[in-house]
């Protein structure tokens, strides 16, 4: 009887530090799980920023574009105009020219015209 007392002790004392050794690894496990989590719910929080941000930076890129569209457009339609304006202003520099040629030519001719009449005239 003192053999199977033995025994029984034995194997109670075994299933005792085995329970203990699980009982620790079950803490252990707990210990891990919960950092687990909270590194889940850290990563979870900075996703959702990082999703926040990327989606604030779509619509403000999106207006840039826009904007940028627009201002594209407004610098053509001004470089045509200043362009036309350019093309105007050299035409009419041009007339100028002429316009002031021409008259010049029409003096000329008038003078000589007069100097013609002022030599035909008999002196006095």
């Amino acid at each position: 009887v003192t053999g199977t007392s033995d025994l029984r002790k034995q194997v109670k004392s075994a299933l005792q530090e085995e329970r203990a050794r699980v009982a620790e690894r079950a803490k252990e496990l707990a210990t891990v799980e919960t950092e687990l989590a909270k590194l889940a719910v850290k990563e979870s929080q900075d996703v959702a920023t990082l999703r926040g941000r990327l989606e604030e930076l779509d619509r403000t890129l999106y207006r840039a574009e826009r904007d940028l569209k627009a201002k594209a457009e407004a610098h053509r339609v001004a470089e045509e105009r200043a362009e036309a304006l350019r093309a105007e202003k050299k035409a009419l520099r041009e007339h100028l020219a002429m316009m002031v040629l021409g008259s010049e030519a029409r003096k000329e001719e008038k003078l000589r015209e007069l100097l013609d009449v002022a030599h035909r005239r008999p002196e006095r």
